[in-house]
C-alpha cells in the first residue's frame, strides 16, 4: 500500500518522468544485452547455470500450480484446440457451459448464428 499512496501523491509530470526514466533504463539494458552479453560465452554459462538451479529448486511449484489449476488448464487446452482447427462452432455445441470462460456472450452468439454477421455487414 505504501507505493500506491506515494503514486497518488505524485503529479502527472512526476509520473511521466518516472516512466520515461524506466523506459530509458530498459532500452539501455536491452542494448547492452544485444551488443555485449548475448554472445559472451561466460554470460551464457552463468545464465544457464542460474536457470538450471532455479528449475531444480522450484520443481515442486510447477506441480503444485498444475494441481491447483488442472481444470482451467484442461479447459483452455480444449478451447485452443478447437480454435486452432477453426471449429469453434463444434466447441460451443459440445461445451457451451465452458465457452463462457474464454468467450464473451456476443462472440458465442455470433458463432451460433453466423448469418447475423453477414446481415450486419450488408446493412452497413
Amino acid at each position: 500500500m505504501e507505493y500506491k499512496e506515494q503514486m497518488d501523491k505524485m503529479s502527472e509530470e512526476q509520473k511521466e518522468k518516472i516512466i520515461i526514466q524506466y523506459i530509458k533504463v530498459r532500452k539501455k539494458a536491452n542494448e547492452k544485452y544485444n551488443t555485449q552479453l548475448k554472445d559472451d560465452e561466460e554470460f551464457i554459462k552463468k545464465n544457464r547455470q542460474f536457470a538450471k538451479n532455479y528449475y531444480d529448486n522450484n520443481k515442486s511449484k510447477k506441480y503444485e500450480y498444475y494441481d491447483a489449476n488442472k481444470e482451467k488448464i484442461r479447459l483452455k487446452a480444449r478451447y485452443n484446440y478447437y480454435k486452432q482447427k477453426d471449429r469453434l462452432s463444434d466447441y460451443i455445441l459440445k461445451y457451451e457451459e465452458d465457452a463462457s470462460n474464454f468467450m464473451s456472450e456476443e462472440e458465442i452468439n455470433n458463432i451460433k448464428n453466423p448469418g447475423n454477421i453477414v446481415e450486419d455487414l450488408k446493412s452497413e
